[in-house]
């Protein structure tokens, strides 16, 4: 099943590409979007929520365009790959950042704050443990580029849904914003974002313990 945001980036990605933008433009643009979306959800307010979460589906939609115009130009590169990376990372932070800070602005409640920096945490530990675990299966392929190959990831299911639910959780965010309902997210990305880090963590010591064993037996 196609995200449906990859579905709607195909229809931008060559407006961008006539407009003469390169990858890595398009990467930064996308950035440049999801903190203004930040900015809104930090504001505290529902109709600001709402804004922040039209700005967040743009900053989304350009993270699937980078790759397409990437591919399309012959402008692929290791260094793209890790600066789309890398923004996605700071787009998720900000997004929970702004929307903690939001949600206690508007409830008067500082628990919420704390929620937030919470999330961020765990947005950063799913990214740093994701990319250790490639690298400790792919060796210096996943220094040239973070994400494993199309095909590799299609193997596991987590894989696919994390892709799933990370290429359209932006549809998410407008749902929610649009009926007033954005608490639920922190509590979604924090479970969400630990869930995922300790699954990684836990498939590195597995990893690692068979290639103790397999090392040592070879010794003896």
């Amino acid at each position: 099943m196609q995200p449906i945001n990859r579905r709607l980036s195909r229809h931008v990605t060559p407006l961008l590409i006539a407009c003469g933008l390169n990858p890595t433009q398009v990467t930064l643009i996308g950035l440049a979007a999801g903190m203004i979306a930040a900015l809104y959800f930090y504001q505290g307010d529902p109709r600001s929520w709402v804004i922040g979460a039209i700005w967040f589906q743009a900053a989304y939609l350009l993270d699937n365009c980078d790759g397409e115009v990437a591919r399309l130009t012959n402008r692929t590169s290791g260094f793209g790959s890790w600066i789309d990376t890398i923004t996605d990372c700071l787009i998720h932070i900000g997004f929970f950042g702004g929307l903690g800070c939001g949600i206690s602005r508007y409830t008067g409640n500082p628990v919420w704050f704390r929620l937030g920096l919470l999330a961020c945490g765990g947005v950063l530990l799913s990214y740093l443990t994701f990319v250790a675990e490639q690298v400790q299966i792919r060796g210096r392929a996943a220094w040239i580029h973070p994400d494993p190959p199309q095909e590799e990831a299609l193997k596991s299911f987590w894989k696919q849904l994390r892709k799933l639910f990370r290429e359209d959780f932006s549809f998410v965010v407008l749902g929610s914003a649009l009926v007033q309902q954005m608490a639920w997210l922190l509590w979604s990305g924090i479970a969400g974002s630990f869930l995922i880090g300790f699954a990684s963590l836990l498939s590195i010591t597995v990893r690692s313990g068979r290639l103790f064993q397999h090392y040592t037996n070879r010794r003896v």
